[in-house]
Formats: C-alpha cells, sequence, structure tokens
C-alpha cells in the first residue's frame, strides 16, 4: 500500500514490540509471562509469610495469654491455678447483679450481627476465613513451582497479543476506501463480499485487473506496479496510474473535512 498522509500506527507501540519479539522467538511471550508470574508469587510469598499470616496468628498468641488467670484472682482463691478467665467470668457473672434500665439506656446500641466479636482464638469469623485463604494461597503457590514432574504452563490463552490486538489491523487501500465511502460497518462487509467473488473468480483461473475487470490469467501479466494487465492495456494501465499519482487520496482528514 501507498505510504499514507497520517503516519499514525494502527496499534499501539508495545503491541508492534510484542509482534517483532514474537517474531524473532514464538516462545517469547511465554517465557515472559512465566518469568513475571513467579516474581509476583515470590513477592506474594514472602508478603503472606512475613506480614499478613503473623499478624493473624499474633492475635491467637494474646488470646491465649488473657485466658490465663491472674496472680491477684489465685491468690484470692476467685479461680484455681488450672481455670481459665472465660470460667470465672462465667462464675463472677452469677455473683454481679444485672444492669439497670437506666445503664441498659446509657450503653451504647449493639445490633446483632452487625460486628464480629473475637473468640476464644482471639480471631473473628472473617480473620478466621483469612487465614484459611491465606494457608490455601501458599498451598497453591508452593504446589505451582515446586513440582518438576509437572511445570506449570501459564493459559495459551493469557500468555498471548490482547484479544483486541490480535488480529490484524492493516488494511488494504480498497477497503479503506470503501469505509470511507460506505462506513466502517457497511465498508469492511463489501469488501469482504468482493473478496469471496475475487476468490472464486481465481478458482476458475481468473485474475482482477488494474481496471476491476476480470480476465483469464493466461492472458494478463504482472506489471511494475504490482497489478494485472493484458498485453494490450498496457498504455491504458500507465496512464490511469499516472493519474492516479496526482487523485486525493482517501485519508480521515480529508474524509471529516468534506463531510463537515
Amino acid at each position: 500500500p501507498r505510504e499514507r498522509q497520517r503516519q499514525v500506527p494502527l496499534e499501539p507501540w508495545s503491541v508492534i514490540a510484542m509482534r517483532e519479539n514474537l517474531l524473532d522467538n514464538p516462545d517469547w511471550l511465554r517465557d515472559e509471562f512465566k518469568r513475571f508470574t513467579k516474581l509476583a508469587d515470590d513477592s506474594r510469598l514472602v508478603e503472606l509469610q512475613t506480614v499478613l499470616i503473623p499478624a493473624l496468628l499474633q492475635k491467637t498468641k494474646a488470646a491465649a495469654f488473657a485466658t490465663m488467670p491472674s496472680e491477684t484472682e489465685i491468690a484470692r482463691g476467685s479461680v484455681a491455678l488450672g481455670d481459665s478467665v472465660e470460667g470465672s467470668e462465667k462464675k463472677n457473672s452469677e455473683e454481679k447483679p444485672k444492669p439497670t434500665e437506666e445503664i441498659r439506656r446509657n450503653q451504647t446500641f449493639q445490633r446483632d450481627g452487625a460486628h464480629q466479636l473475637a473468640g476464644s482464638d482471639g480471631l473473628t469469623d472473617a480473620e478466621r476465613r483469612r487465614l484459611r485463604s491465606y494457608e490455601a494461597e501458599i498451598q497453591s503457590i508452593e504446589s505451582r513451582w515446586n513440582d518438576p514432574s509437572n511445570p506449570w504452563e501459564p493459559d495459551p490463552d493469557d500468555a498471548a497479543i490482547p484479544i483486541l490486538w490480535r488480529n490484524s489491523l492493516v488494511k488494504s487501500e480498497e477497503e479503506m476506501s470503501l469505509r470511507f465511502k460506505l462506513g466502517a460497518e457497511e465498508g469492511t462487509e463489501t469488501y469482504n463480499l468482493f473478496m469471496d467473488i475475487k476468490e472464486g473468480f481465481e478458482k476458475g483461473g481468473y485474475v482482477r485487473c488494474w481496471n476491476g475487470k476480470y480476465f483469464k490469467k493466461d492472458e494478463c501479466f504482472l506489471t511494475e506496479r504490482g497489478t494485472w494487465c493484458r498485453a494490450k492495456d498496457v498504455d491504458k494501465e500507465a496512464s490511469h496510474a499516472r493519474k492516479a499519482a496526482f487523485r486525493p487520496k482517501d485519508t480521515w482528514i480529508g474524509y471529516h473535512r468534506n463531510t463537515l
């Protein structure tokens, strides 16, 4: 195709670079996907083992220490050495008088289920679920990379060029001209229809010449401009090519200027 007036890439530069790397190494994108996944897993594993899980385990240790009876309670004889604070609280709750109606009104109202209270292990239900999910995540990461007999491979649909750019966006001059004249969808549909017709003619031994007409392939030859032409139409084809150089090119700028 001839060079357009607007030098704007049809794809982002990152996608163009990805295509160039894939030409040199077809497995480049898959290897990069594995490398970045391994780096992300290593970083996540360090965060889980040194920050997230120890923070929850620290609460369980503090809760275990808090359930131990104090020396004052043991000396007073209200609890035995093997009792826990929960047991002593149950015993003392029977002796404590119930709060009056005025005290209840002054207390902060708490709706049942609107907040989570820590259990005997020092964790709430949400924290227990979070701890289990952290442990399952560590097991998943270790099984992904620590099995030499079954190495992990990324999903081919993920380790590929983004879906939006997988198909080639480079369009021929003929299709672009139809898109300018008929619209984006109608122009492409018309172009695909012409390509189907062209394929049918080519199967029958015909080629599409410079003027859009089909002739027997044996009667035509390829010109220096890459178009088919019959021997008796050489002068007409050359004249058409010279005049085409002076015709206004179909560009987005000219298209929008003419439609204003």
